[in-house]
């Protein structure tokens, strides 16, 4: 299967960052095409791709968010989550680091995509209530009773 174009352009990329230099056009194309696979991903049967594989489309939202994580990993390509200049000190995150979305950057593609992050399910307990009434020997309404099983509650 031939992979799908990255859902942002390197021109829109490159204008969007303040220009790239030629010498990482290939490193930033690199980065497109990850952060749209991540996005397509979590978007569900949702690409943005029309039948004869051109790019449809694509929400303003998601180009945001696919500049906004291609931009991370262009901008720290080793994953450095610190650096000290005194006594030289660094940090680097896990490999994870490279291309990822945030909590709020899925939660935007799925809304882009039309999936819905809300649902319900219907729940059936073994244990559920049985509710019986009990006639009152005075007079008046019957008392609700509520057992579960065998016990009387």
């Amino acid at each position: 299967m031939a992979s799908l174009p990255a859902l942002v352009s390197l021109e829109e990329f490159a204008a969007r960052l303040g220009g790239i230099a030629a010498a990482d056009e290939e490193r930033a194309q690199a980065a497109l095409d990850d952060a749209s696979a991540l996005i397509r991903s979590e978007a569900g049967t949702e690409d943005w791709v029309d039948d004869e594989g051109a790019l449809e489309t694509v929400p303003d939202v998601v180009v945001a968010v696919c500049v906004a994580v291609a931009g991370r990993a262009f901008r720290n390509p080793d994953g450095l989550r610190s650096e000290q200049i005194g006594t030289y000190s660094v940090t680097y995150g896990d490999a994870t680091t490279a291309v990822y979305l945030t909590a709020a950057e899925r939660r935007i593609v799925r809304r882009a995509a039309g999936m819905m992050s809300l649902g319900s399910i219907e729940l059936e307990s073994g244990y559920a209530p049985n509710i019986v009434t009990v006639p009152v020997d005075i007079g008046g309404d019957p008392i609700p009773w509520v057992t579960i099983g065998d016990e009387t509650l």
